[in-house]
């Protein structure tokens, strides 16, 4: 008979994969962080669809991390849906299989996002009394977002928390607008944020341009990426040219190609679009990008804005309610500029002149940030706690 392995189950429903190698990535941190804190194995299964596989099994290994990754093919025409979910499905029981004949029955269960991948956590607690637990990231919670759940859904996704042993979301704002949404009460949910990866302080600016950052999947609709393009390009206009650079990180291939066209000729030369490939590289320059721009309609936390704080990286961000929660509201001791999200082009503008007018003051405000509450290990230990595999500290 297998002898069980102690371990915790993870059920994400965003994880990096074949299809985009970053998607769910603080999901992996939290499960790095878990593992740090407490030296117990994690074991992930990820579900998800790809063009080309067919129940295709990914297997890979870190410290005290197992990771299960099982594709299922894309579903097209009528009927997707429900084919969707039944590929799914059979999926999840094939990873599943794979598990318990390696580990046997998981001690706990922890679902990332509110999602079908659940019901495989309320199987194991109906059936063998296997607590789950539920951290939430998905902003479509947000009331800034607008979104209008279906019943069908709001019913679901109230059933699935109300199983929970427990949860968390990455802030206070996220987790009030689940509990808004759903309407329940959930009094023993937390808020655990995201790890921040900390990067060296940046030493005192030595002479040469500004260097402007901007780090999103570069959309117009929530990021509007459009206004700050603009803008920066507007302020880039106003000095010599060379004094300005911009450097952007993320989007795909066909936005990065459309955004290139946008660029004015006599600027090209200081707009550099990194595209996600070099993502690492590019958070270990951090310190020595200026300041950030940032101006989103909503944010669950953003990791981009905490990501540039940890390094000293000063900020322009827009007034979502989770960002105030640890950048503070608008005044001289805050670490950048806070503008509404329904700015202007000309008001962003104006905006990036003021922080770079005072950026030596915003600077050192940045330097001062705090990112204890960020941190690999602490983060790790609330999870512990979120488990109730040790006591409140």
């Amino acid at each position: 008979m297998l002898e069980k392995e102690s371990y915790v189950l993870w059920l994400p429903k965003w994880f990096p994969n074949k299809n985009q190698e970053l998607v769910g990535v603080y999901i992996l941190e939290h499960a790095r962080a878990f593992v740090e804190a407490t030296g117990k194995h994690v074991v992930v299964l990820f579900c998800t669809a790809h063009e080309e596989a067919d129940y295709l099994q990914e297997f890979s290994q870190e410290e005290n991390i197992t990771i299960y990754k099982s594709y299922y093919p894309s579903a097209k025409g009528f009927g997707r849906r429900l084919t969707t979910a039944l590929r799914f499905n059979k999926a999840q029981k094939i990873g599943f299989k794979m598990i318990t004949t390696a580990f046997g029955l998981p001690d706990l269960c922890h679902a990332h996002v509110i999602g079908r991948q659940i019901l495989l956590a309320k199987r194991l607690k109906n059936r063998h009394n296997i607590p789950y637990y539920i951290s939430a990231h998905w902003s479509g919670f947000l009331p800034e977002r607008g979104l209008k759940l279906p019943f069908i859904r709001t019913v679901f996704y109230r059933f699935l928390a109300r199983g929970a042993a427990s949860g968390s979301a990455v802030s206070h704002h996220l987790l009030n607008g689940i509990r808004n949404t759903l309407g329940l009460e959930l009094p023993n949910w937390t808020v655990i944020p995201n790890v921040v990866k900390t990067a060296p302080k940046p030493k005192e600016k030595e002479s040469g341009p500004f260097r402007i950052m901007h780090m999103s999947v570069l959309d117009t609709a929530n990021k509007q990426f459009d206004k700050i393009l603009a803008a920066v390009q507007e302020v880039m206009e106003l000095h010599p040219k060379g004094k300005v650079e911009f450097h952007v990180l993320g989007g795909n291939e066909p936005d990065i190609q459309h955004y290139r066209k946008e660029v004015l000729n006599p600027l090209k030369p200081y707009i550099y679009f990194h595209g996600w490939r070099e993502k690492q590289d590019f958070l270990n320059h951090l310190p020595t990008y200026d300041f950030g721009v940032f101006l989103s309609k909503y944010e669950t936390q953003s990791l981009g804005v905490l990501e540039c704080l940890a390094a000293g990286v000063p900020c322009i961000v827009a007034d979502n309610p989770a960002i105030q929660e640890y950048f503070g509201k608008v005044g001289d001791d805050t670490p950048g500029v806070m503008l509404p999200s329904t700015s202007s082009v000309e008001q962003l503008k104006t905006a990036i002149l003021h922080l770079i007018d005072n950026l030596d003051v915003y600077t050192q405000n940045a330097k001062s940030f705090d990112t204890e509450p960020f941190l690999k290990g602490r983060v790790g230990h609330q999870m512990n706690r979120l488990y109730a595999l040790s006591p409140e500290e």
